[in-house]
């Protein structure tokens, strides 16, 4: 039997899914892409947003990896309408996501801490891929070292 896996947005933007068929983590499945995604990808892309296209990059590069695979990919589902892409922050586009995980019989890979627990909740196969908290330390705090007595900053003229 060959597994469905089924992407939402946050692990396309976030690379999750094009590393793991590079990495070959996944196997014998068929790749089932929400056409609510690739809308969700397109509307940000269109309003300039950084993350549309990076996402739309990151699609473009799956595609090209399951082809090199010869992994079966194909989009499924229903397009968002006007009023469920305006209750995208409730939740409505992910619940369409959801949809076609519960409608393909897929499993749900998410990055979405909040989406994986929803899906669970109605009994949709999930997998949640945490995200790595990468710290990095604030740019003046160089000028902190163990033999600064000061340091005296003036607006409008940047640090030595």
């Amino acid at each position: 039997m060959v597994n469905k896996i089924v992407p939402d947005t946050s692990v396309i933007i976030h690379g999750n899914l094009a590393q793991m068929l590079e990495k070959e983590e996944l196997k014998d499945f068929e790749l089932v892409i929400p056409l609510a995604v690739l809308d969700e990808l397109q509307a940000q892309a269109s309003k300039g947003r950084d993350v549309g296209f990076v996402g739309l990059d990151e699609l473009k590069k799956i595609r090209k990896l399951c082809e090199e695979k010869k992994i079966k990919i194909k989009f499924a589902g229903e397009r968002p309408s006007l009023e469920e892409i305006k209750l995208a922050k409730a939740g409505r586009i992910d619940a369409l996501i959801r949809d076609v995980a519960k409608t393909e019989g897929g499993k749900l890979l998410t990055a979405d801490y909040v989406q994986a627990l929803v899906a669970e909740a109605e009994g949709i196969p999930v997998e949640y891929i945490a995200q790595e908290i990468k710290t990095t330390g604030l740019k003046f705090e160089k000028f902190f070292t163990s033999d600064t007595l000061s340091v005296h900053l003036k607006e409008g003229v940047e640090p030595l």
